[in-house]
């Protein structure tokens, strides 16, 4: 169960629209090949409709409910965003915030890996499911493409996720305390390629 990436029009849209303000023709080039590389999702009528319903029960901004309604149509086993208030919008799915840049006294809360499965998969291969259940990992499991149980490990499973959390403190007491500059994930990403391509 490899993680996939996916991306819609949308996110296109809304992280270029800064490189192309500034005028970084630089950075809007690294992105279009950073998003060209990923699983892109469409959205269509059924999103809409699913954003429209988000809109009214939850008070959703547009751009953010529709996100999470594709994320949601594409059965996406997670929703990564920096706005910890859509995780009460994201109808069982799980939602993974992410915080680049915690504050010093900020604790960094390691969220659970989680993966999807079909019935038909489960049923084949629940050993498998067990095992990463052990590991302090969930899996939803589908039928025909919605989220019908979860595998999740048992509470005394979570010294896992105690040592990572202490790992992820540390690295972001390492990151608060050096300087990388501002085009940073873009840096990191440029040198991954190049070390991808150089194998």
């Amino acid at each position: 169960m490899d993680a996939i990436l996916c991306v819609s029009p949308l996110v296109r849209l809304e992280a270029l629209v800064k490189p192309i303000v500034d005028g970084n023709k630089e950075l809007v080039a690294d992105y279009e090949i950073f998003l060209a590389d990923q699983q892109w999702l469409t959205i269509g009528n059924a999103e809409f409709d699913r954003a429209l319903s988000s809109r009214v029960q939850h008070r959703v901004k547009t751009p953010d409910a529709l996100h999470l309604a594709t994320a949601i149509q594409h059965c996406c086993a997670e929703f990564w965003t920096n706005d910890g208030r859509l995780d009460q919008v994201a109808a069982g799915m799980a939602v993974k915030i992410i915080n680049l840049t915690p504050m010093p006294d900020q604790r960094m809360e390691v969220l659970p890996v989680v993966h999807t499965a079909s019935v038909e998969e489960a049923r084949l291969d629940v050993s498998r499911l067990l095992e990463a259940a052990e590991r302090g990992e969930t899996t939803i499991v589908t039928k025909d493409g919605r989220p019908v149980a979860r595998i999740v490990p048992e509470p005394a499973m979570g010294q896992k996720q105690r040592v990572l959390a202490d790992l992820a403190r540390e690295a972001a007491s390492l990151r608060a305390s050096i300087d990388l500059g501002q085009d940073t994930a873009v840096s990191l990403i440029r040198d991954g390629r190049q070390r991808r391509d150089s194998r």
